[in-house]
């Protein structure tokens, strides 16, 4: 009788460098050898981190198994070789080999539409957050959106690595957008910006009257309404005039309206001007409505003082000229006859 037992074996890890970034690519050599035979170990070598397998590679033909992997942790890590034997070999594990993994570097791409933007419009922030090479991978956690030093938004990355705003509140001017990304335990922190140009907002001045045909006398009101194209009211004044003439300088309410009440509308059936100054977050803007104003009716009385005079008597006449329902007295010239 005559017995044969498996040969003994002996494994080794190497790696290609003793440190590495999150998501970068490791390559673990595994060497299996015979400690008592001169044969060559077969089979698969099992590659762990801790008691975590990354991958099991077959032997070639020179007792090695090559895995390249991108799955280490970060930390500090220790990784083995397990070789699974077989029929002929009995297993074995490797010493420890210590790695380092680094948190990878990111990029930050921040971008803004539409630019350049008009005041009080939606303005969307997009922002996206990559490793950079040789780490790979999606970063995770959020990023703080700040215009300056006041915070905007502070979104979380989608599974993508991406993220994204809508605001309307920047001022006219250009703005410096940062995106603060908050790293995670594979990525470090990194920082991005973008110039986001913001222009006065477009206005338009509607013009409207509470009587469009008055008659002359009769208090009419004249209504300027100012509006942008975005959510954000106008302010400031708004000047109204009637052939050359200014009616009044008025300013805006929190609506954007302004009113003016008059009834000396001259000259008859002209266009009632609103001029709106602008102010800063909003441009210039007029407006008109065609005022026609009617003559007002008059009644004429006439007195006659004494009542009864005699020849060569001095008499004084009187003429008594108004407006019925006007608000306003006649003026002009009266004619006397006999």
């Amino acid at each position: 009788p005559h017995t044969v037992v498996p040969a003994t074996t002996a494994a080794t890890l190497t790696a290609g460098s003793p440190t590495s970034v999150s998501g970068e690519t490791v390559g673990l050599v595994a060497t299996v050898s015979a400690t008592d035979s001169s044969r060559t170990p077969v089979g698969t070598a099992t590659f762990r981190d801790g008691t975590t397998d990354l991958g099991t590679v077959a032997l070639d033909g020179a007792g090695q198994a090559r895995l390249d992997t991108t799955a280490v942790p970060t930390g500090a890590r220790t990784l083995t070789a397990v070789y699974n034997g077989g029929p002929d070999f009995v297993g074995a594990t490797s010493p420890g080999l210590a790695h380092q993994v680094s948190p990878a570097d990111v990029a930050v791409t921040v971008l803004s539409a539409p630019d350049p933007s008009s005041f009080g419009s939606l303005v969307t922030i997009g922002v996206t957050v990559a490793a950079v090479s040789p780490g790979s991978g999606t970063p995770t956690g959020t990023v703080t959106i700040r215009d300056g030093a006041t915070v905007l938004a502070a979104p979380t990355l989608d599974a993508s690595g991406q993220a994204q705003v809508t605001v309307s509140a920047l001022a006219v001017g250009g703005h410096t957008l940062h995106a603060d990304y908050s790293g995670d335990t594979d990525f470090n922190t990194a920082t991005g910006s973008t110039i986001q140009t913001v222009d006065p907002d477009a206005t338009t001045v509607t013009v409207t009257s509470s009587d469009p045909t008055s008659v002359y006398g009769t208090p009419v009101t004249i209504s300027a309404t100012v509006a942008g194209t975005g959510s954000a009211t106008p302010t400031g004044a708004v000047t109204f005039s009637a052939g050359g003439r200014i009616l009044g300088v008025v300013v805006l309410d929190g609506t954007g309206r302004a009113q003016v009440s008059v009834a000396d509308i001259l000259p008859a059936g002209a266009f009632v001007v609103a001029d709106y100054a602008g102010d800063g977050s909003f441009t210039a803007g007029t407006g008109q409505v065609l005022q026609q104003v009617a003559p007002a009716a008059t009644t004429a009385t006439l007195a006659v003082t004494p009542t009864t005079p005699t020849v060569a008597d001095l008499v004084t006449l009187t003429a008594t000229v108004a407006s019925p329902g006007a608000t306003l007295v006649p003026t002009g010239v009266v004619d006397f006859y006999d």
